[in-house]
């Protein structure tokens, strides 16, 4: 046990992180030398894409919310998240307050080891303010996990390369030869990660930042946003969490449709993965001063991809996981709750295909799928009620108490309407509402 000051820490080093070893981590970097080399000046192809997508912002803003809605909306039901998308320009990229206040200033370059007297006596002193006494080996283990989870995320989010190419016709329609210009700007992007070889890379993100997340809480008692961002840090002693309904709101903002996808998985993943962040508001503070830097980010966005990958093959090989829709998306946030010992021997067992892994992934979706199967049972049940209306356009409409027409509203409104009523055990008001669903 040692005492520390909050200063003092240093960021989170990949090659130092616990669960991932250095054998694999420079495979990872023989994979990345094997990927296409640049498709022309970086400079031009983002010009090309804006040229491409101009005057058709709107139709591609609405595109990336039907694409994020296919391929996530079952974890979007399930965490009451609602979209906020939109495609701007860099000016107003630039002036967005939201963005303003997201932005983290680059860590200071790592300081140089020091002696154990100067050591002694910057640890020597009273424990006030943000000093406190602090486990080393429990905080290890925490800043190895949001390591770990970070690069997940950072992997995911770049899915995004996948994703343009499953629904090529759509883009074509919109844009013909946005596809390819995408493409190739993808690719020269993330070739360029791994030529870039700077002290301070966080400044080249904050620099040329093309778009961001920020995933707010918005409860029903009142109705008021929360971003956890907007704390100060001597405010997280006081936080509490109300033990309310509410729902999640999806900011996203991007100069280009690649980057509003980009940023649109992530955030999905910020929030599953927000579940691995320590209970305890100065432990979070501290891990998080660690791991969630602008320099961090650009090391997990080259990384992340990979870890991604290995992970998402490793659960994938289990085929029942197909049952359940966003099925990866569900094990990776039953994952992040882990305690942070047992994360990191999980995940390194992923990679290492250790059999204590394999069956905590297989009951994992075992499990998954039950609570799945039994919620779709539950809706069933009552869909076949007798007194349920016959479909969304009955003459029986009905008005939500906010004078709202029941008949109006979209499946995902009525589903989100279902699962209160279901949490509340209000079997009439599912019967009701399952009648309203699209047959």
């Amino acid at each position: 046990m040692k005492i520390k000051n909050y200063s003092r820490f240093l960021e989170a080093d990949i090659w130092k992180t616990k669960g991932l070893d250095k054998d694999y981590l420079e495979d990872i970097e023989k994979r990345a030398k094997s990927e296409d080399g640049p498709q022309g000046d970086f400079g031009q192809l983002i010009q090309n894409v804006q040229r491409l997508q101009r005057g058709k912002e709107d139709e591609l803003t609405k595109l990336a919310e039907d694409i994020i809605l296919k391929e996530y909306g079952n974890i979007i039901e399930a965490l009451n998240m609602e979209l906020d998308f939109k495609i701007i320009d860099f000016r107003e990229m630039m002036g967005d307050d939201t963005k303003n206040k997201m932005d983290v200033k680059p860590s200071e370059p790592k300081e140089k080891p020091q002696s154990q007297s100067q050591e002694s006596e910057k640890d020597s002193g009273d424990i006030e303010g943000n000093n406190e006494i602090v486990d080393d080996s429990t905080d290890e283990d925490e800043v190895a996990k949001r390591k770990i989870i970070n690069n997940i995320i950072q992997g995911s989010s770049k899915n995004t390369h996948r994703l343009i190419h499953m629904y090529k016709d759509d883009i074509e329609n919109i844009s013909q030869g946005l596809l390819s210009a995408m493409d190739k700007l993808i690719k020269t992007q993330e070739f360029m990660e791994w030529q870039i070889h700077h002290d301070n890379p966080g400044e080249i993100i904050q620099q040329g930042m093309s778009g961001y997340s920020d995933p707010q809480w918005e409860f029903e008692e009142d109705k008021e946003k929360m971003n956890p961002d907007d704390l100060e840090t001597d405010d997280l002693d006081d936080v509490e969490v109300p033990d309310i309904e509410g729902s999640i709101i999806l900011k996203a903002r991007a100069i280009d449709f690649v980057v509003l996808l980009h940023e649109a998985v992530k955030g999905i993943y910020e929030v599953l993965g927000g579940g691995g962040i320590p209970e305890n508001p100065q432990t979070a503070e501290r891990i998080l001063s660690q791991t969630d830097s602008l320099n961090d980010e650009f090391e997990d966005l080259k990384y992340g991809k990979y870890i991604k990958k290995d992970i998402l093959k490793f659960v994938t090989r289990n085929d029942k996981i197909q049952e359940v829709p966003n099925g990866f998306e569900y094990v990776f946030g039953r994952m992040v709750e882990l305690p942070a010992n047992e994360f990191i021997e999980i995940f390194k067992g992923m990679l290492q295909d250790s059999l204590k892994s394999r069956k905590w992934v297989d009951n994992t979706i075992d499990e998954i799928i039950y609570e799945f199967k039994e919620y779709r049972s539950q809706l069933d049940e009552y869909e076949r009620g007798d007194n349920a209306p016959t479909n969304r356009n009955s003459s029986n409409d009905i008005e939500t108490d906010d004078g709202e027409d029941y008949s109006s509203m979209s499946d995902f409104e009525i589903k989100k309407l279902i699962d209160k009523a279901l949490d509340r055990k209000d079997f009439v008001e599912v019967k009701k509402l399952s009648g309203y669903l699209s047959k």
